[in-house]
């Protein structure tokens, strides 16, 4: 898919303003079954995370608020090629099954391909802070899942989810479709869509 306007030499690299991150599927690739020259050949180099330059405000803004708290912002990815979706859809597919794929991977508008999508965790003390249980896979990454819980740990999910995504709409990022609560779009012009 081709996004308007977009040109790749818009895109820049967190590290280089002081915001830490690390490419997903870079990071993971032993674990995928995938190696350096195939994601190479795909466009990813190595775990550098790049976004467009016109979200960096918006991180700035949003990782110091988090600061504020204690708390590190830490991105997993930004700027995905096309080539990278269409690798990773089908990895997901192989391990997952298409189901669970397509409720995870928005094949259609692809938002990682023009830079202004983050996948985002937060760390503490240098370590990352969860935000679901292991064994609730694609069903606790959608927000509103723990929404309900009366156990202890499934109402700390929830608030952490609430937390981060509050504090990354106050920032002009908004959640992606597939409504996960690690994924932002940069939409300065367009209104929330959290809470529900």
């Amino acid at each position: 898919m081709h996004h308007e306007g977009f040109d790749e030499s818009q895109l820049v690299y967190l590290q280089d303003y002081g915001i830490p991150g690390t490419n997903f599927y870079w990071a993971n690739r032993y674990r995928l079954g995938v190696s350096d020259e195939t994601l190479q050949a795909a466009g990813l180099h190595d775990e550098r995370v790049r976004v467009h330059e016109h979200i960096i405000p918006s991180l700035l803004d949003a990782q110091a608020a988090f600061a504020e708290k204690g708390d590190e912002l830490f991105i997993k990815e930004g700027f995905r090629p096309n080539a990278v979706y269409e690798l990773a859809y089908r990895l997901r597919v192989e391990s997952h099954g298409q189901a669970d794929a397509d409720r995870l991977f928005n094949l259609e508008c692809r938002p990682h391909a023009n830079g202004m999508s983050v996948d985002v965790t937060l760390r503490r003390l240098g370590e990352e802070v969860w935000f679901r249980k292991a064994e609730d896979e694609t069903d606790g990454c959608m927000v509103g899942f723990y929404a309900d819980a009366t156990d202890t740990l499934g109402r700390a999910y929830y608030n952490r989810q609430h937390y981060l995504i509050e504090t990354m709409q106050r920032y002009n990022f908004r959640l992606g479709e597939k409504m996960e609560y690690w994924h932002f779009d940069w939409r300065p012009h367009r209104p929330r869509n959290y809470p529900l």
